[in-house]
């Protein structure tokens, strides 16, 4: 029982006395709970051949493998990461690391995302999920007025919607 191990020694390893356990128990750690605590503390040991095994068993769970790309600073490998997922729920948390990165293309895909959502569901629910990208497109810097004439066509949207329009509202985007 590794993960368990992993738990019961946690506290008490140090890279000091074995760097071998510490790296083991460490990144088992990571790979079961998913814990940035226990990335940062790995890390410093974790030769470059461990850390790509590790984004391999990680591969799974976007949002955690964009965090570890984000602390390791992979800015490239996240954008991809976004351009072959845009239709994962967890899409805010994916393309957040790279908002500052990669301005225009963070910009110009999240509008793209918002009008395709739109024309293609419906319902309040979508509505809430096309203001969260929105907001979250109003915080990349110099792109606000752009992003507000997004949200404007959004809501004079034909035909009109107007679960839509209370969305837009109440997330301060019109």
């Amino acid at each position: 029982e590794p993960g368990y191990w992993a738990k019961q020694l946690r506290g008490y390893i140090t890279a000091e006395l074995d760097t071998a356990l510490f790296v083991n128990v460490f990144y088992k750690l990571v790979v079961d709970e998913k814990s940035m605590k226990d990335f940062y503390k790995l890390r410093p040991h974790l030769p470059v051949e461990k850390l790509g095994q590790l984004l391999k068993e990680i591969n799974y769970d976007k949002p955690f493998m964009v965090q570890v790309l984000a602390a390791e600073q992979r800015y490239e490998e996240i954008k991809k990461i976004v351009e072959l997922h845009p239709g994962d729920w967890h899409y805010p948390e994916l393309i957040g690391p790279i908002l500052e990165v990669y301005p225009e293309f963070c910009f110009n895909h999240i509008s793209s995302k918002a009008r395709r959502t739109i024309e293609t569901e419906r319902g309040r629910s979508v509505y809430q999920r096309v203001v969260k990208w929105l907001q979250l497109a109003d915080s990349i810097p110099g792109f606000k007025p752009q992003n507000r004439l997004v949200a404007r066509e959004l809501y004079n949207h034909k035909p009109n919607l107007p679960a839509l329009r209370d969305e837009l509202r109440r997330g301060g985007l019109v």
